[in-house]
């Protein structure tokens, strides 16, 4: 996971390099918008133009903005000296912290989930590796994109939850703090996330001695992401359920659904 390094300049990732200029723009300008870094990207299949003409990526945020306190200290430090950080460090740093270091840490907590399941320690071990070096996590691992970090963060909440209401390892509120904070991070990272985070969710409230109170609390915890991607949706796109505009290029998206415009008699 941390060898590896798959770095090609002139492919311009469709899907990796908004969310790498994202947090760039966030500390040179203050702004999500990309309308100043057009030229560094290639494809713009994954950039939404709104009414006004700006530019953003068609991402859930949250990843870009758990990049940009990594980001800061390097970008003041070379603007000190009039520069700015060379772009390959830059995405090695955003994949090394954000996305690698999280999914291994991940590894451990997926083993003594594992545990639960079975005594055998071959089986164990097994789904270890399975999971680990056999599925989709190692490339995604290595990349700054925010599937493999809403997986660790929803797979830290079934933990957690887990451990609370088959093992009473944890108290219930703080658990369901814990666990709503984890979904609600998942979904300002990914807006997949929602489907996993109900599951999860519903889950440990079932398996909870006081489920009304547990809800409360994981819905507590969750709100503030929720009010935070609302917020971001509302000044990008003009409404807080709108993922983001229409243009001619790109259908419309309102919580996450396709909405294609509609033809003159359909």
């Amino acid at each position: 996971y941390l060898y590896c390094f798959p770095y090609f300049a002139k492919l311009r990732h469709a899907n990796e390099l908004p969310r790498i200029l994202t947090p760039l723009e966030l500390a040179e300008h203050g702004s999500f918008r990309l309308d100043s870094r057009l030229d560094e990207l290639g494809s713009r299949a994954d950039i939404s133009t709104t009414p006004s003409g700006a530019h953003y990526q068609n991402k859930a945020p949250g990843l870009s903005l758990l990049a940009l306190p990594v980001y800061y200290p390097l970008h003041l430090a070379y603007r000190a000296a009039g520069l700015r950080p060379p772009m390959m460090l830059s995405t090695w740093i955003f994949r090394s912290v954000v996305i690698t270091v999280p999914a291994l840490a991940f590894l451990g907590a997926f083993r003594r989930v594992a545990a639960r399941f079975t005594s055998d320690e071959t089986a164990q071990n097994a789904a270890l590796v399975a999971y680990a070096l056999g599925s989709m996590v190692l490339p995604f691992g290595i990349l700054f994109m925010s599937h493999v970090l809403a997986t660790v963060l929803v797979g830290f909440a079934f933990a957690v939850a887990f451990s609370a209401t088959r093992e009473q390892r944890y108290r219930e509120p703080r658990a369901a703090l814990g666990v709503g904070a984890l979904l609600g991070l998942s979904m300002l990272v990914e807006y997949q996330a929602l489907f996993a985070a109900l599951l999860i969710a519903g889950y440990f409230v079932w398996g909870a001695e006081r489920r009304l109170r547990t809800l409360l609390l994981i819905s507590v915890a969750v709100l503030p992401f929720i009010g935070g991607l609302a917020a971001y949706h509302a000044a990008a796109f003009g409404s807080p359920l709108r993922a983001w505009s229409a243009s001619p290029a790109t259908p419309r998206r309102a919580l996450g659904w396709v909405v294609r415009p509609s033809s003159p008699g359909s």
